[in-house]
């Protein structure tokens, strides 16, 4: 019964470390329009449902999809009068935000019945993030008062409907990048111009819901900041500029955009949050260019954007040992700790949606298959 005895003691051994570890592992399952036309990824809902494109032949053009529930399935999304369209973002009810070439539009549930959103009366409406309500964040340009690159963020009320401009932090622009179902908003915009600074500072700001007071969460070390994504509570990533200027770290706030933090430090280098999930696990993408790798990585962090960690190494169906990357798309968590992103494999670049295994029911599911092996190899 040696053989027996090696195998129980194997699955024990192999489980030990996972039962302990802080950083979840995950199960990866290709996402793809067929088999010979991949995705590219665009966006994430707690129900699942991965949002991307596949490109034509024409490089300019792409055709919008997104997946059922969990990754399963593939429906097209298109523009308003059955254009082909680009996606940009979706929400829970799996409302599609995308554009086509006359302009943005909103979906209905499921990606069904495109509607055009408003335009300001002069400029266009550039959109970045939709929430549970509908409401969509962006920015206005151009805004000629503002300066000769003006720019303004903005939002919509419920379902797309109206348009609201929120302005700056004082400087030339402001973009949204991110809105929570309370309807506060992320981005980064700049300071006023001075003599000292004739560009202004670009800073990450948070609004109260509905847009008002918008204010700058701080930074690392008094230097540029960035703001691309905010949960339920209001905490914030994005990335701060280090004091030295060595490096840029992701960052992410407390509650409200409130005490900012350095998430980066356990990966030297460059690092940016880009989303933020309701129990503050982060990812984002990393750099190290003393690494002598051109490779922009994927991480990921524990709750309250602890232990950031390279995607790959937590994936425990990935025998070929891909590498997830970000050079070319965004990387996107939800609620339930799925991922949806992109690794480099021997077909090229494939979008993946990434499941948590639940550690504590996956050692009472093997619990008893040690147990009677163990007895087996006693005997």
């Amino acid at each position: 019964m040696r053989i027996t005895n090696t195998l129980a003691f194997g699955l024990a051994a192999a489980l030990a470390p996972v039962a302990v570890s802080a950083l979840p592992k995950y199960v990866m399952q290709e996402i793809s329009v067929d088999a010979s036309t991949p995705l590219t990824v665009a966006g994430l809902n707690n129900r699942g449902q991965v949002l991307g494109y596949a490109t034509t032949a024409n490089p300019y053009s792409t055709i919008a999809y997104v997946t059922g529930a969990n990754g399963q399935g593939m429906n097209l999304i298109t523009g308003p009068g059955g254009v082909t369209a680009s996606p940009i973002a979706i929400n829970d009810s799996g409302q599609v935000l995308g554009f086509t070439a006359d302009g943005s539009f909103l979906t209905g549930p499921d990606g069904q019945n495109p509607m055009p959103l408003p335009e300001p009366a002069s400029g266009r409406f550039y959109p970045y993030a939709v929430n549970a309500n509908g409401e969509v964040a962006g920015s206005v340009y151009p805004r000629p008062a503002l300066g000769q690159f003006g720019e303004a963020a903005a939002v919509t009320g419920p379902n797309g409907a109206g348009l609201t401009e929120l302005g700056t932090l004082g400087g030339w622009f402001g973009r949204a990048y991110g809105i929570n179902a309370s309807g506060q908003l992320a981005g980064s915009s700049n300071s006023a111009p001075s003599a000292a600074d004739p560009v202004g500072m670009t800073q990450a700001f948070i609004t109260d819901p509905g847009g008002a007071n918008m204010r700058s969460i701080g930074s690392l070390a008094g230097l540029e900041t960035e703001a691309y994504g905010i949960n339920a509570s209001g905490q914030i990533v994005g990335s701060s500029w280090l004091s030295d200027h060595s490096g840029m770290h992701a960052i992410m706030t407390g509650p409200n955009g409130t005490n900012l933090v350095d998430i980066g430090t356990a990966l030297p280098g460059f690092s940016i949050g880009i989303g933020i999930n309701a129990s503050g696990q982060v990812v984002g993408i990393y750099d190290d260019p003393g690494s002598g790798s051109t490779a922009i990585r994927d991480f990921v962090t524990d709750a309250n954007g602890a232990n950031a960690t390279l995607l790959d190494a937590l994936i425990v169906n990935n025998p070929a040992g891909y590498v997830f990357v970000g050079w070319q798309s965004g990387i996107y968590i939800n609620d339930l700790g799925q991922i949806a992103a992109e690794a480099v494999t021997p077909d090229g670049l494939r979008a993946f949606l990434l499941t948590p295994v639940p550690v504590p029911a996956a050692l009472w599911l093997f619990a008893p298959a040690l147990v009677a092996l163990r007895r087996l190899a006693l005997r």
